[in-house]
This record gives structure tokens, C-alpha cells and sequence, in this order.
């Protein structure tokens, strides 16, 4: 199993290991093996949802069909733990965010369909660290990296969304 670094002390922390810290400061996030512990088919899974609160972009003007303007963007909003929106994406009263979620990159239109795009985010956990993803489109991006209690990651992030009426997605992390 991949081994993360936990600061202080430097001690070797599991990727279990590290994902059950989330629980132990109150967050609750999950932390699941898949696989048997110990062989190459062992794996570790997190899991957020992400309520995008903003979108800008440089270009304010779109091409004829396009649905948002092509060129730089950058966009953020609440991260909250896996369950925690209801199916149209909506945070109850009173939940709290266990973090903040950054994409900046570039949407491009090739074919006059939903714009493709390359991406790079930071889901950055309070008080533990962040992970960085970085790929195309909405589809599978590589991890490339952590601080923090996440420092050492790598790995796959897989899209999922809630809502596509208000961008809400779930992420999930597999190392």
C-alpha cells in the first residue's frame, strides 16, 4: 500500500490510516478500502460533493450555440462530505463545509457542443491538506499530488454529478 507522511513527527501514515484522521478532527469523510489490504488490487477511496459558486470567465462573448464563452475560467465553491446534498444538490440548513474547491483552465468548442475544456483544482480540506487533480473535460483527471495530511496522493479523480441544473458533482478519489 502507497504510504503518505503525516507532519508532525514524519511517521509512515497508510492512505486508511490517513482518510480515518478526517474522522478523528470531527470530518466525516470516508475512508474505504476496496480490494484486499496488502495485495496490488488494494485500493483507498474519499469522496466529496461540490456546490460550484461561481464561475468567471475572460470572455464574455459566445460563438453562435456555444453555451459559455471559450478561454480562460476559473471557478470555486464549498466542499462538503459525501451524503451531505440532498439529490438537487442543495446543502440542508446548517451543514457545514469541511473545505474549499478552486478550478481554473481553459474551455475550447471544437465541435459546437458543450465546451471541452482542461482543468486543474485543488479541494483543499480544512485544517488537513489539499489534493490537486488536473485532465479534460469532465472525465477521469489524474491526482497529482497533496499537502498535508494528503501529501504523497496520487491516483485517479472520478466526476459524478448531482445536479447539472446548478454544477453540483461529487468527486471521488481512488489511490
Amino acid at each position: 500500500m502507497t504510504k503518505a507522511r503525516n507532519e508532525p513527527g514524519n511517521s509512515d501514515v497508510s492512505r486508511r490510516q490517513m482518510l480515518g484522521l478526517t474522522a478523528a478532527t470531527g470530518v466525516a469523510l470516508v475512508g474505504a478500502a476496496v480490494g484486499q489490504p496488502g495485495t496490488a488490487n488494494a485500493h483507498s477511496r474519499l469522496t466529496v460533493e461540490v456546490v460550484p459558486s461561481s464561475l468567471d470567465t475572460v470572455r464574455t462573448e459566445t460563438a453562435e450555440g456555444d453555451a459559455i464563452p471559450t478561454g480562460p475560467f476559473y471557478s470555486d465553491g464549498p466542499l462538503y462530505a459525501d451524503g451531505t446534498l440532498d439529490d438537487n444538490g442543495e446543502a440542508p440548513e446548517g451543514a457545514d463545509p469541511i473545505g474549499w474547491w478552486r478550478c481554473w483552465g481553459w474551455f475550447w468548442n471544437p465541435d459546437g457542443s458543450f465546451p471541452s475544456g482542461s482543468a486543474q483544482q485543488s479541494f483543499e480540506f480544512d485544517g488537513l491538506g489539499e489534493i490537486q487533480t488536473q485532465g479534460k473535460d469532465m472525465a477521469t483527471k489524474a491526482v497529482v499530488g497533496g499537502s498535508g495530511a494528503f501529501r504523497g496522493i496520487g491516483g485517479e479523480y472520478l466526476y459524478e454529478d448531482i445536479n447539472t441544473e446548478n454544477s453540483t458533482f461529487r468527486a471521488t478519489f481512488v489511490s
